[in-house]
């Protein structure tokens, strides 16, 4: 919905006018979907705070499109009788209508996860301390919030500053886009989709994985891990220095970057 009212505010279409037949054609498939919203049912209770001896873990997933960018949290409890997944809350807001580049409505994202994250976490940690995970495919979002905050540019530098201060930043991990229920927040779901989906409701499936978190690998995102575009974007988004320090920006970026971790 709010993706066809910001299609209808970029084209300028006066309240009398006539709707484009594109967005026609998308508001009755919308309100068509409608129906299929009376069978979603969601359970009301997330956290049986009866059983103190489960260990509580916290996953927020983060993702943007063009379009949108969002995340959502999820519980996840493991106990005697198993693991239990479930979606605690989520939130999406409508990519802005200036130009912004993938990457920072990705960083975008990630500072929505950061602030929904903590204050679902005061909540649970009512009932029990929880651990906590954050998730983003963007391995240049997660090489902005695990390096050094200074070095970048004012857009990408205060909301890095922001996740950092609400998270550790060795608590954030690369997820594979096809594995990111996000991913349904920035790109849309069918109404009926969504009923069904389980991956929005349960999470990742590696969640319920026993292995987890042991199986868990940190990546630490150095330069010859991005992609040569992804190069290209972090020294688009780097300071300029002055040329004394520049040359050593470039030996330390280049030759001994793990010494800013």
């Amino acid at each position: 919905m709010k993706c066809l009212l910001q299609d209808l505010w970029k084209g300028e279409i006066q309240w009398d006018d006539p709707l484009p037949s594109h967005i026609e054609k998308e508001w009755k498939k919308w309100c068509e979907e409608l129906t299929h919203l009376g069978s979603l049912k969601m359970p009301r209770l997330v956290l049986d705070s009866t059983l103190l001896e489960d260990d509580i873990e916290l996953h927020s997933f983060c993702d943007a499109s063009k379009k949108a960018y969002g995340a959502a949290i999820y519980l996840s409890t493991k106990s005697r009788h198993g693991i239990s997944v479930k979606l605690v809350t989520s939130k999406s807001r409508v990519a802005p209508l200036s130009c912004v580049t993938l990457p920072r409505l990705e960083l975008l994202g990630a500072l929505v996860a950061a602030r929904l994250a903590s204050k679902v976490k005061k909540i649970v940690n009512r009932k029990k301390s929880c651990l906590q995970y954050y998730w983003t495919d963007s391995k240049i979002v997660l090489f902005w919030i695990k390096g050094n905050k200074t070095r970048w540019k004012q857009f990408v530098a205060n909301r890095v500053n922001e996740i950092t201060s609400l998270t550790d930043p060795q608590s954030w991990y690369h997820c594979a886009g096809k594995e990111n229920p996000a991913d349904f927040l920035s790109r849309g779901l069918s109404a009926d989709s969504l009923v069904t989906n389980s991956r929005w409701w349960t999470g990742a499936m590696f969640l319920t994985d026993p292995e987890f978190p042991k199986n868990l690998k940190q990546v630490v995102p150095e330069l010859g891990y991005l992609t040569e575009p992804e190069k290209e974007t972090v020294v688009q988004e780097r300071k300029k220095m002055p040329e004394a320090q520049s040359s050593k920006e470039t030996v330390l970026l280049n030759n001994d970057y793990s010494t800013i971790f």
